[in-house]
């Protein structure tokens, strides 16, 4: 199910009601549950002022704290296994808040790791980034770092993957 696709606002707003679950230094999060629970649509705040999607890249670079309290966001997601979507990052969308999905994935919950599918990508790097196959996307994908199978979906890698 992808749910965004050239609009910024574009999710199905049934079944929904707001939380404020976490906060640091100012920044907290909205959580809007839709879908009896099967989707979290989030919005990082700074204050009451949606962060610009420009101030969270910046941050995921060069703020470790704000690092953790999006990794922790990740990791506390109730579902076993989730789908992580943005809308779509271009530079003309820089200034719009960012927003994201976590869509309840219970078929990947199972799921292994699949290393030889990007075995020829890999190497010494925490992470590698290449184009996808149909080459309208581009991967980033983290290297396997010990032998512990923390790769196989996002919410296993935000909770138990190493942190370099």
């Amino acid at each position: 199910m992808r749910l965004f696709h050239d609009c910024l606002f574009c999710l199905p707003y049934e079944h929904l009601y707001n939380q404020f679950s976490m906060s640091i230094q100012g920044l907290k999060v909205r959580t809007d549950i839709l879908q009896d629970g099967r989707i979290h649509h989030h919005t990082l705040l700074d204050g009451e002022r949606p962060l610009p999607t420009h101030q969270v890249l910046q941050n995921w670079q060069t703020d470790e704290t704000f690092r953790t309290f999006f990794i922790n966001l990740l990791a506390d997601a109730p579902f076993d296994a989730y789908f992580w979507e943005t809308p779509p990052l271009t530079t003309d969308r820089l200034e719009r808040p960012f927003e994201f999905v976590l869509v309840d994935a219970p078929q990947l919950s199972n799921a292994p790791a699949e290393r030889r599918a990007f075995a020829s990508y890999f190497n010494d790097a925490p992470v590698v980034d290449f184009p996808n196959l149909g080459g309208d996307a581009h991967l980033v994908v983290p290297c396997p770092q010990s032998a512990q199978d923390a790769f196989a979906h996002l919410a296993t890698f935000s909770r138990t993957a190493p942190l370099v």
